[in-house]
């Protein structure tokens, strides 16, 4: 692998996918971990980390390297792993609410864990269920788990599903974030070249600016975004074509 601090030094001609500032700087270039070379990005103003446009995959490429992944609905340990965002959202939500697995793959997992509480989850992916009419309906909570590090346009899906949530709503966001502590270059998450986008703590408070939402930190993985009451969308509901 050959990575260097910052590639190119200084500003570039880039748009930060999340907060659109121009204030963005490459900090690794990866020659040799995937089939083609790549960069990262970090915003200096959010701390989005993102990998340009022109490198991201294909959506045939994506789902040749989605469908490698071994999650299985059906498998207690991948259902135990799902549970570090399902349990406290089980135990945030009202009885009988209605919820979207945004990001959901190709199984049903999140229903498992909801169903039996008497909630109920509709899926969407852009891959596996890609059902445009989940953004016409309004939620209780939404549940990105394992997903917005494959957004490579958060703002537009943030934005869109936001606007789908109910007033006193929760948005349940689990994603490894990163941080100064963390060697960026030879960090695990990284090396997978389907993960495209990287939080940080500073990352999710410019959503919660953005949405104009609560964050309720709970692990380095879990963020709960809370709507108040009151709020208004502003953001015009459409289906995905």
């Amino acid at each position: 692998m050959s990575v260097k601090e910052k590639i190119p030094a200084g500003e570039t001609a880039l748009t930060c996918p999340l907060c659109r500032s121009e204030n963005v700087r490459g900090i690794c270039h990866d020659t040799t971990r995937f089939e083609s070379e790549r960069d990262y990005y970090r915003c200096i103003e959010c701390d989005l980390i993102f990998v340009p446009p022109d490198q991201l995959l294909t959506p045939v490429e994506e789902k040749v390297r989605y469908d490698q992944h071994e999650n299985d609905p059906d498998d207690p340990r991948y259902l135990a792993f799902l549970s570090q965002l399902a349990n406290p959202m089980l135990e945030s939500i009202p009885p009988q609410s209605t919820g979207l697995d945004f990001g959901s793959g190709p199984g049903p997992a999140m229903q498992k864990l909801f169903g039996p509480f008497g909630h109920s989850v509709r899926l969407y992916d852009p891959l596996y269920n890609r059902d445009p009419s989940v953004f016409l309906q309004t939620f209780d909570f939404i549940i990105t788990s394992e997903t917005m590090e494959h957004v490579s346009n958060p703002r537009r899906e943030l934005l869109r599903c936001w606007n789908c949530l109910k007033e006193g709503g929760i948005f349940g966001m689990m994603t490894l974030r990163h941080s100064p502590a963390i060697d960026f270059q030879n960090w695990h998450y990284r090396m997978d070249d389907t993960h495209v986008c990287f939080y940080s703590d500073i990352t999710v408070q410019y959503i919660t600016t953005l949405l104009h939402a609560r964050a309720s930190f709970l692990s380095e993985r879990v963020v709960l975004l809370h709507k108040e009451f009151g709020q208004k969308n502003n953001y015009k509901r459409s289906p995905v074509r």
